[in-house]
Parts: C-alpha cells; sequence; structure tokens
C-alpha cells in the first residue's frame, strides 16, 4: 500500500528544503486550477481528467506486468522533474534515503497505479501526480516505450 505522510519526515535536508518548497508551490497552484475546471465544467470529471495521461506519456492501450522499463522509465523521468525531496515531503515511500521502504525496495508509484487500479482503488494524488509531471515536461522528450 502506498501511503501519503502524516507528520514532516525530517528527511529532507536543508538546500534541498528550499526546492521541494518551490516544487510544492508550483504543485498547489496547478492543482488549484485542475479543481477550478473540474468545478466549472458541467461534463468534465476526474475519469476524463485521468485520461489526458496519454496526452503526455506514450502509454500502450493494454499495459502489462511485462513492461518494467515502461514503468521504470516514467519513474524516472517524474523523479528528475520533481526531485527525490518534494517526492519525500508528498511520499512516506520516499523518506528513506536508502531508496528502501518497511524493508523492501522502494516502490514504484507508477507501476501501481497504471497497472493495479482496477484491483485496488489508488489515491487520485497518484494520477495527479503523473499528469503534472507530463504537462511541466511536455516538450520534453518522454521516454520511449516498447
Amino acid at each position: 500500500e502506498l501511503r501519503l505522510p502524516k507528520a514532516t519526515c525530517g528527511c529532507v535536508e536543508a538546500g534541498e528544503e528550499a526546492e521541494a518548497e518551490i516544487i510544492k508551490a508550483d504543485w498547489e497552484k496547478w492543482l488549484i486550477e485542475v479543481y477550478k475546471q473540474l468545478k466549472s465544467s458541467s461534463n468534465a470529471s476526474f475519469e476524463q481528467t485521468i485520461k489526458q495521461l496519454n496526452d503526455y506519456w506514450p502509454l500502450p492501450r493494454n499495459i502489462q506486468k511485462t513492461q518494467p522499463l515502461l514503468f521504470d522509465n516514467i519513474l524516472n523521468e517524474v523523479e528528475s522533474y520533481i526531485s527525490e525531496p518534494f517526492l519525500a515531503k508528498t511520499f512516506k515511500f520516499y523518506q528513506s534515503k536508502d531508496g528502501r521502504y518497511l524493508g523492501k525496495k522502494r516502490p514504484n508509484f507508477v507501476r501501481k497505479t497504471l497497472l493495479e487500479s482496477d484491483e485496488q482503488i489508488r489515491h487520485p494524488i497518484y494520477y495527479l501526480l503523473l499528469l503534472w509531471v507530463g504537462e511541466m515536461s511536455k516538450t520534453a522528450t518522454h521516454p520511449e516505450i516498447a
């Protein structure tokens, strides 16, 4: 299970704190805009917003477990755009410096979000984060999908 943090983690160093705060401010502005769009449009829905993932990430129609490179490439791009300090302030499983969570390798939230969402309900924050990074990096070259 991927959990959101309950309190400040103390895992972000002072120099990284300022960068994470700037990213957080941009993230919050973007979230407010998405909320306003959803609220003002009579035919908008969160499901339609999620479908926009395909506008930013070259996702195949049927994502399969046998595509680990897909998940790893998208996760690497997400981490490079928004930094692990921001992710540590947002997600509990990023709060360890050694890349581990609960004694195991840190989960790939992109994989869990895109692949396992039919079986479990995912918190919308995971989808929104992928949309936000996709919009931020729209002009960037996205990972090739095999």
